[in-house]
């Protein structure tokens, strides 16, 4: 507001910021505001375009607009904090596209401005719309890094990105891989922390396929003090800048844990398909040679029926554990009458191979009310 005292000299001046989204001028900065009792209400206002009349004709017109007297001017309207006003001279902060504010100067005398004013306060709008723009652009910017960072460290991939193979940004996730933290991996060589023996071998190839201008993927080895994680694909994909390159390296180690965890939940679930199917097998076989035994042999098929579909249901309960979506119902079970179910289930495997199978069920121990 100094600048604007010192180059359009008047009583008293304000700069309004317009929120397009609101179609509201905020008052941001004023000076020389000393009239009556409503002093402190100006800086810090925020009004609507709807009750100012005289703004929306400036935004509308992008035109520098002079009220010679107030009280002549329909499109003045009166204020406690400014009915001292009357002259006024509004001037535009404008860019190519769109207004962004209006600075005015008042004064209690009417007529008070010229044509000097006018010139020296419209060439002073044209900086403060320059210096407008880039802050505005400036936040922008940092906005949109704010974003990016808060993205690039809730991946679960280590992102780096390199020029001659030197760190010079590095997210969250990649300094906890290798154990360092982001500072002072920045300078660093990327390959620094690759297992001794592949180093030079996977440079070699690395930069081959990136002068090719080629994706690089590899699995890579890292040797971090106490352990020794296995990491990959590693994806160095060139950039347009000379030796640049951003890579991602994503831990196989839990990838590996899952396909683990997979070969043993196919293989726990061929052996529990392979005993009810024999089962299966050897009824049907035994219900063509012995007709006479239909009823007993037809129910240890609907045992195996029943078993089938439990193991189905508990094929769809085993996805559903991770989400927690199954409940447990706890209550007595009679282990002699399960045991000689599943004893009966393997009748048919027994048959012809001289082996009987007789139930010995010593009793539990536990202590006793508790």
């Amino acid at each position: 507001m100094s600048h604007i005292a010192s180059i359009a000299p008047s009583e008293t001046a304000n700069v309004m910021l317009l929120d397009p989204e609101s179609q509201a001028v905020h008052v941001v900065a004023s000076y020389g505001y000393p009239y009556g009792e409503h002093a402190d209400a100006v800086t810090g206002a925020q009004l609507p375009l709807g009750v100012l009349p005289l703004a929306q004709a400036v935004i509308a017109s992008k035109q520098v607009t002079l009220v010679e007297d107030t009280e002549r001017d329909p499109r003045w309207r009166v204020f406690p904090a400014t009915a001292w006003i009357r002259s006024s001279l509004s001037v535009p902060i404008t860019t190519e596209e769109q207004v962004l504010g209006i600075i005015n100067l008042d004064s209690p005398k009417p007529g008070y401005f010229t044509t000097e004013h006018r010139f020296w306060l419209e060439a002073y709008a044209d900086q403060v719309a320059v210096a407008l723009q880039n802050a505005r652009l400036h936040e922008a910017l940092h906005q949109e890094h704010e974003r990016l960072q808060t993205i690039l460290n809730a991946t679960t991939d280590g992102i780096f990105y390199a020029e001659a193979e030197h760190i010079r940004y590095a997210n969250e996730r990649l300094a906890a891989m290798i154990g360092e933290p982001v500072p002072r991996l920045l300078g660093q060589r990327f390959s620094r922390h690759w297992r001794l023996g592949d180093t030079d071998l996977l440079l070699g190839d690395m930069r081959l396929s990136l002068a090719r201008g080629q994706t690089w993927v590899r699995e890579v080895v890292l040797r971090v003090p106490g352990r020794v994680p296995r990491y990959g694909p590693g994806h160095p994909v060139p950039l347009n800048h000379a030796q640049a390159v951003v890579g991602i390296l994503r831990d196989l180690s839990t990838l590996q844990q899952a396909q683990r965890r997979q070969v043993r939940f196919i293989t726990h679930l061929a052996h529990e398909l392979r005993t009810p199917l024999t089962n299966l097998s050897n009824r049907l076989y035994l219900l063509r040679q012995q007709p006479q035994q239909r009823e007993v042999h037809l129910a240890s098929l609907e045992n195996v029926q029943r078993r089938l579909t439990r193991l189905v249901e508990d094929m769809q309960q085993f996805f559903r554990l991770d989400n927690g979506d199954v409940t447990f119902r706890r209550g007595p079970l009679d282990l002699v009458v399960s045991l000689k179910q599943q004893m009966s289930d393997q009748d048919p495997l027994l048959v012809g191979r001289q082996v009987q199978l007789s139930p010995h069920l010593p009793p539990p121990g536990a202590h006793r009310g508790r």
